[in-house]
């Protein structure tokens, strides 16, 4: 079970486009089928990764509010120090293993947590509420 669950992971971070297939599956990053500006259907992947609406001519990048616009970091490393972050280790080895900045490591691991609290948060209001 363990062997499955670690050659699953290494098949989504073994290329930034499987890492992005798999936080679209899992609803991180948004999978655009219209524009963001004018809601125009006219839509092409550009230069950067980017979106671009033929009808109105803006462009977008496909992280635009999410945690890599925050972050500015790949998709297989975020993933990486995800689970790093579930394995509990330290974000000074997890910078290292990732190959990220330390500062980085440390802001994202926050993130981690301030995301986990927000969560239980709103999981025991809706208790009160029941």
């Amino acid at each position: 079970m363990q062997d499955t669950i670690y050659r699953t992971f290494l098949k989504w971070v073994s290329s930034k486009e499987s890492s992005e297939k798999f936080l679209i599956m899992k609803g991180v990053i948004k999978k655009y089928d219209k524009c963001i500006y004018c809601g125009g259907k006219n839509l092409g992947r550009i230069r950067r990764d980017r979106y671009k609406c033929y009808s109105c001519r803006r462009e977008w990048s496909p992280y635009r509010g999410t945690v890599f616009e925050k972050f500015r970091i790949d998709p297989q490393k975020l993933l990486i120090i995800l689970k790093l972050f579930e394995l509990e280790v330290k974000p000074e080895l997890a910078s290292k293993e990732a190959e990220i900045n330390l500062k980085t490591a440390r802001k994202l691991y926050r993130y981690f947590r301030e995301k986990i609290f927000e969560y239980i948060k709103r999981k025991k209001s809706m208790e009160v509420l029941i």
